[in-house]
């Protein structure tokens, strides 16, 4: 990996830690001269990476319009926010089918999400990850293979299980075929991810609540005794958890953030301590 291609990696990884959209070259700047990969200047903070910058060296990063414009880095798989960002071939098919939020038949919706769950459904499921809903944008959902940025959960769920992987599969830029490979490794050891709510949120008009009473009967179709189940996201354990241990499904009792806006390091310590009370690490 040359120093540009380093530089890229240290930033989409600062970004996926913290959840932001964005850093600015001078947090950027002391960002690479704590990580020893671009030494920053101390009469002007900022300028060693400006000057790559204006070189071109980052072609995703771009500057802001205005009086005092300033040079924006988004996560590398974001692109530059001023040029058209080119849709992933694998979920152009999505995006035809659903269009936009505002004339999107929910149904069909519902359907898609199902589809590509259903192909990396174990044939028993040990553990079983209750979120909230899928992701409005849904380029972004757990089970899409080509997800180029802000895949918060898949990349907090393998930062636990497959430390290792998750370092190769950022390294190669979110391969397709390396998530795809993570994804049948889930399936594999048995973890299957269902959301609370069957569409994304925004689509869904009514009280989080009563969402639960239909998810309690979709449990019960999927789970046994012997299946763990995680709760992912304060809200859902307040709404969830309860419920499932008066049925005397085997949840786990932790409260866990949702890996985004600066909850990752949250998220890591509550999963792995949810997992290790599920006894898959032993």
């Amino acid at each position: 990996m040359n120093k540009i291609q380093r530089i890229i990696a240290a930033i989409d990884a600062e970004l996926e830690r913290t959840g932001k959209d964005y850093l600015t070259a001078i947090e950027a700047a002391a960002l690479l001269d704590k990580l020893n990969i671009l030494k920053d200047s101390s009469s002007r903070p900022g300028l060693p990476l400006r000057k790559l910058l204006r070189a071109g060296k980052i072609p995703h990063a771009y500057q802001n319009k205005g009086k005092n414009s300033k040079w924006i880095i988004p996560h590398s798989k974001t692109g530059n926010k001023n040029k058209s960002r080119e849709i992933p071939q694998r979920n152009k098919k999505v995006d035809s089918k659903i269009n936009t939020l505002s004339n999107v038949n929910v149904e069909k919706i519902s359907k898609l999400i199902s589809k590509a769950r259903e192909k990396y459904k174990p044939e028993k499921i040990k553990y079983l990850l209750i979120a909230e809903a899928p992701p409005d944008n849904l380029e972004r959902f757990f089970y899409y293979p080509d997800v180029p940025s802000a895949d918060y959960l898949f990349l907090g769920v393998i930062s636990v299980l497959y430390p290792a992987d998750k370092i190769e599969y950022l390294d190669n830029f979110r391969s397709p075929k390396l998530k795809e490979t993570l994804l049948n490794k889930l399936k594999d050891e048995g973890f299957y991810l269902i959301d609370l709510l069957d569409v994304p949120k925004s689509y869904y008009k009514g009280i989080l609540q009563n969402a639960s009473y239909g998810m309690m009967e979709k449990i019960k179709k999927i789970a046994d005794n012997d299946t763990r189940i995680i709760l992912i996201k304060a809200n859902i354990y307040d709404i969830m958890y309860k419920k499932l241990k008066t049925e005397g499904l085997n949840v786990i009792n932790k409260r866990i953030e949702f890996p985004a806006s600066g909850n990752q390091k949250k998220f890591y310590v509550n999963f792995k301590d949810a997992l290790i009370k599920a006894e898959y690490f032993k």
